[in-house]
C-alpha cells in the first residue's frame, strides 16, 4: 500500500502510471511456470479511512483484471474491523480472525511465555 500511499492526492495521470507498472509486474509474474498470480491484497494504514484506499485497490485490480483475466480472481482486503467497507468496495476475501478468535495478546518484550 506503501506505492499507493503517495499517489492519493495526485492527479488521475499517476494512477493509470501506477496501473501501468503493475501490469508489466503482473506479466511478468504470470509467465514464471512456478507461480500462479491469482489478484491482489491491501491492508490501509492504520488509523486512516480504509475505504479510498479499498476503492483505489479495487481500481487496479478491475484494470488488471481486463488486461490479465485469466489471472486476476482474488481481490483480498479489509480486516475484523473494516471488513464491510472491503466488501463493498468488492473484496473476494476478507481477513476476520480477531472477530472469530479475540483480539491477541503480545507478551512484553523480553518476557517470553513458558
Amino acid at each position: 500500500m506503501k506505492l499507493f500511499q503517495k499517489f492519493w492526492g495526485l492527479q488521475k495521470i499517476c494512477l493509470v502510471q501506477t496501473i501501468l507498472k503493475n501490469l508489466l509486474f503482473a506479466q511478468v509474474v504470470a509467465n514464471l511456470p512456478a507461480m500462479r498470480l491469482r489478484g491482489l491484497m491491501a491492508i490501509p494504514p492504520a488509523g486512516e479511512e480504509a475505504r479510498r484506499y479499498f476503492a483505489g485497490m479495487r481500481a487496479v485490480f478491475e484494470s488488471l483484471k481486463r488486461d490479465l483475466p485469466a489471472c486476476f480472481d482474488t481481490l483480498s482486503m479489509g480486516m475484523s474491523h473494516d471488513y464491510a467497507e472491503a466488501v463493498e468496495e468488492g473484496a473476494t476475501i476478507v481477513r476476520v480472525g480477531t472477530a472469530i478468535f479475540g483480539p491477541r495478546y503480545y507478551p512484553p518484550a523480553g518476557r517470553e511465555e513458558k
